[in-house]
Order: structure tokens, then C-alpha cells, then sequence
């Protein structure tokens, strides 16, 4: 994958990827975490209610991540958001362990404001950890280096995530009746750890990798960046480039589309399982053998497909692969409607979708400007994010009391009207892509919201 490379890539490369794999391995053990707690300490019936009560925090969330931006350096973004996921997430299982707040309790309240701290920390990693991550991979990498790269780092994420998620599962498949009150305080514990070991592979590229080789496209171009005055818009710049950039907007729909279809499919997949299981350690159980089988799957993807379909193919058509999926998937699930698929879908959506679909999309970011590779991404991956999974709340809260074989139908229309919306997008966004690296110009240079 490397060979294209120059040594000094090279070496980019794999830090960037060592790092990746230690932010997938504490992403893998938080995230199928997130709806067992929600569900043992909240309740299942409350869980779509959390999404849709996230929108009021994303807003002043993004505000304070968009002053990161105007006031410190990329790298120093992460060091600032990294180390304080490493603390809420000591502080949270901490907490975890004590016998009347913690897992110890099994007497499920949304007074619980515990299960609803978690689920506002597990909304936020993919912004404040995954997103700023790539943000800064976006910000030093050329076209070039992302066909001939990215494939690789994911690659690398794949076998971080194999690795956590399959000794979760061993661990709590072997545990006793109360062996998760130590077990998941434990991993939580890991992951944060996991986390903060990433940055010293950061630390590692600022200080060994020429500076010619993180300037990213805008440098390959010999454009400078300059620094912009600060406008009125402060905060909301980002979001303004959202509104304003047909081409910005079509990368939040392509973001959108997915996150509203994975979470009525999660959360289906998820009540049906927990009607199935009785305690916190055998659901999280089989939501780990499900990540882990997923990642599986992901990892063949990414070294079989991924890097000769973003060398070989033009990007409009590796992103329509996601929503051909996703469609051939719902229509397995409305000729089988049973357990069995839906968390075969719930494992194959996320598989392709990370292998795939995302490191497609990751490349849109490079011929943009800083102000979109950070402050738009950042209310893309959050506020967005909320957007979306609140879209699908939504349905999910209207499906609560419904039967399966109505479910299963109105799923496959939804998926129908939306997948084919999203080709769309994803034709006409990747075919904007193409003609701006060919044209060498940088989308939103010298321009305001």
C-alpha cells in the first residue's frame, strides 16, 4: 500500500497508523458499551429520548471546539481533547464502581444521570477524538497520499478494534453474575488509557516528519495559507460553510444518510437482543462478538478493496457503494425478518460503511481550507451526528410500539427513498471533488461564509 509513497510519507504513514490503531482499540471497547449501560442504568424506552436531548448540548459543545481552532495549533487540538477524554473517562468508571450509583444497582431510573453522562461521552468521541484525529490527517495530506495511505490506516484501525472487542468478549462471556462490576469500570479504564497512548505517536510525526510533509494539498498547490480575520460568525463559521457550500452540505448529507439508517437498525436490532438477554455483561457480550465480527470483515475489506478502489476507481463511484449496500441489506431484512439479520445488518452496516465508505468520504476534506477541515467537520461529526441519530430516534420512538412485520416494511421504503438520495449526493459530491483536484484549486480559499 506504502510503495507509491516517499520515505518521509512512509514514515507519516505509519505513526499516523499506530495511532489509529490505538484510538480504534479504545473506541472498540467504549462504543458497545454505550446502549448495555444506557439501557441497565436509564432503560431501553429512553435511549431514543438521549439522541434527540443531545442537540441542545452539541450547540454549546461546537462553540467551545470552534475557539480551539482559532487559538491553537492542529496538533495541539488533539493534545487538548485527548487528554480530557482520558479524564471523564477515569472519572466515569470510577463512578461505575460505586455500589449505589454504579453497576451494582441494577434498578433502572432516568434519574440515573450517570447512564446519561456516558451517553453524552460516547456521542462526542467520534467528534472530539475520531473527528479531530482526522481532521489533522485531512490537514497534512495530499490526494496522493490519501489514495496510497489512508487504506493502510485503516487497515490498522481494523486490527486495533479486532483486538479489543474480542478479549471484551472473552472476558465478559467468562464473567460471573457480578464480575461486570469490575470488568466494564476496568475496560472503560483501558480505553482511556488507550486513547492517551495515542498522542505519543502525534508528538512523534510534529517532531520527526519534515515540515514540508505536513502542509498538506493547500502546500502541493504552493498556496499559503493566510490567516483570515476574524468575523462576526465566530462559533458558528463552520456550520455557516455547511449552509453556504453545496459541496460542504453534500459531505454533511453523505454523513447524514448513513448515521439516520444505522441508528433505526441499532436500536431495533438492539430491543430485540435485550428481550433476549437479562443482565449488562450478556448483551454487552454479544454486542462485542458483533463488533468484533464486523471488524473482521472491515480489516478483509480494507486490504482486499479499499486501497485499489480509491487508486483505481473515481471517487463519485467508491462512495455510491455504501447506499447499494445498505439497500441489497434491507431488502434481506424484509424477506427475513428475525434477530439473526437484523444484527447481521447491525454488523455488515458498520463493516462496510468503516472500510469502505468512510475513508472515501475522509478525502473529501483534503481539497478544503482549515476553517472546513476543522470547525465544519467538527458540527458535521456532532451536531450532524445528533441530527441524524435524533432523525432516527424519532422513527424509533414512532416503531416502539409497532409490530416487527410492520417495522421491517416501513424500513425498506425508508431505506429505499433515502439510499437512493444518497447516491445522488455521493455522484455529485465525489464528481466535485474530482474536477476541484484536477482544476488544483482549493474549495472555500479566500472566501466568508
Amino acid at each position: 500500500m506504502l510503495q507509491a509513497l516517499s520515505p518521509h510519507d512512509r514514515k507519516k504513514a505509519l505513526l499516523l497508523a499506530t495511532s489509529a490503531c490505538f484510538i480504534a482499540a479504545s473506541y472498540g471497547i467504549l462504543r458497545p458499551l454505550k446502549i448495555s449501560l444506557f439501557f441497565q442504568l436509564v432503560g431501553e424506552e429512553y435511549y431514543p429520548l438521549s439522541k434527540i436531548l443531545m442537540l441542545v448540548v452539541a450547540i454549546p459543545t461546537i462553540a467551545w471546539y470552534s475557539k480551539l481552532v482559532d487559538f491553537f495549533k492542529r496538533h495541539t487540538i488533539l493534545y487538548i481533547s485527548f487528554t480530557i477524554y482520558f479524564f471523564i473517562g477515569l472519572t466515569l468508571a470510577t463512578f461505575l464502581m460505586y455500589p449505589s450509583m454504579g453497576l451494582a444497582n441494577t434498578q433502572a431510573s432516568p434519574y440515573r444521570l450517570l447512564g446519561w453522562t456516558y451517553s453524552v461521552f460516547m456521542d462526542f468521541y467520534p467528534t472530539f477524538v475520531i473527528g479531530t484525529f482526522w481532521s489533522f490527517i485531512n490537514s497534512v495530506s495530499t490526494p496522493h497520499f490519501a489514495k496510497n495511505g489512508y487504506a493502510f490506516i485503516y487497515s490498522s484501525i481494523k486490527i486495533g478494534s479486532i483486538v479489543t472487542t474480542g478479549l471484551s468478549f472473552l472476558l465478559l462471556h467468562n464473567a460471573t453474575s457480578t464480575g461486570n462490576h469490575t470488568i466494564v469500570p476496568g475496560l472503560i479504564i483501558t480505553a482511556s488509557c488507550a486513547t492517551l497512548i495515542s498522542l505519543l505517536f502525534i508528538a512523534k510525526i510534529i517532531k520527526s516528519v519534515p515540515k514540508e510533509n505536513l502542509l498538506g494539498y493547500q502546500a502541493e498547490q504552493k498556496q499559503t495559507v493566510t490567516t483570515k480575520k476574524k468575523t462576526v460568525l465566530g462559533m458558528l463559521e463552520g456550520m455557516m460553510f455547511i449552509v453556504t457550500k453545496p459541496y460542504v452540505f453534500g459531505t454533511f448529507l453523505l454523513f447524514y444518510f448513513y448515521e439516520v439508517l444505522f441508528a433505526v437498525v441499532e436500536y431495533q436490532a438492539t430491543v430485540m437482543l435485550a428481550k433476549t438477554t437479562t443482565t449488562v455483561t450478556s448483551m454487552s457480550s454479544v454486542l462485542f462478538l458483533c463488533a468484533t465480527i464486523s471488524q473482521v470483515i472491515g480489516l478483509a475489506l480494507t486490504i482486499f478493496a479499499t486501497s485499489t478502489l480509491l487508486r483505481k476507481i473515481p471517487l463519485q463511484y467508491t462512495l455510491m457503494i455504501m447506499p447499494t449496500s445498505i439497500l441489497l441489506l434491507s431488502t434481506v431484512l424484509l424477506l427475513s425478518p428475525n434477530l439473526l439479520t437484523m444484527l447481521a445488518a447491525m454488523t455488515l452496516f458498520p463493516a462496510i460503511h468503516f472500510s469502505v465508505n468512510s475513508p472515501a468520504r475522509e478525502m473529501l476534506f483534503i481539497p478544503t481550507i482549515r476553517e472546513i477541515q476543522f470547525k465544519s467537520k467538527a458540527w458535521i461529526d456532532s451536531f450532524g451526528r445528533t441530527i441524524s441519530k435524533s432523525s432516527g430516534s424519532t422513527i424509533n420512538m414512532l416503531f416502539y410500539q409497532t409490530s416487527p412485520s410492520f417495522f421491517f416494511s416501513a424500513n425498506a421504503v425508508l431505506s429505499l427513498a433515502i439510499t437512493s438520495a444518497w447516491a445522488l449526493t455521493a455522484y455529485f459530491v465525489g464528481k466535485s471533488y474530482e474536477k476541484t483536484i484536477t482544476s488544483k484549486t482549493i474549495i472555500g480559499e479566500g472566501e466568508t461564509p
